[in-house]
Order: structure tokens, then C-alpha cells, then sequence
């Protein structure tokens, strides 16, 4: 995971990406879910869907094409 974060880092992206992370993290903590097991990317795509439970679809979706390095 360190790596994915490593490569994926970017001043654009960063602090959205790790304030998804830490949104798919702390989910996961909570149901007793090992993080270990997906890399940073996959925590990020999650924290897009946990986000996506709480603001419409078209906020999340517009985050995601504004910071999104693909």
C-alpha cells in the first residue's frame, strides 16, 4: 500500500486521496475489515463510495474527475 502511495501521490491529489483513504480506513476498522488487504487505490475507490452515501452521485463524480490522475 505504501508504494501505491508513493506513485499515486501528487500536490493535485493529495489530500483528497488520503481524506478518502482515511474514510475507507476508519469503515473498515469498524467492521472489522484488514485494510492490509487492498492497496491505496482500492481504499480510495471506497472512500468514493462511502462519500457518494452522504453527498449526491454528481458531487462524488465530479471529485473524482477533478482530482483523478487517469
Amino acid at each position: 500500500m505504501w508504494y501505491d502511495i508513493r506513485v499515486g501521490s501528487s500536490a493535485k491529489n493529495d489530500s483528497i486521496n488520503h481524506f478518502l483513504c482515511g474514510l475507507a480506513v476508519t469503515d473498515n476498522a469498524s467492521h472489522g475489515v484488514k485494510n492490509e488487504d487492498f492497496t491505496y487505490q482500492e481504499l480510495i475507490d471506497q472512500g468514493y463510495g462511502l462519500l457518494g452515501k452522504t453527498y449526491p452521485n454528481s458531487y462524488v463524480d465530479s471529485l473524482r474527475e477533478v482530482h483523478s490522475k487517469r
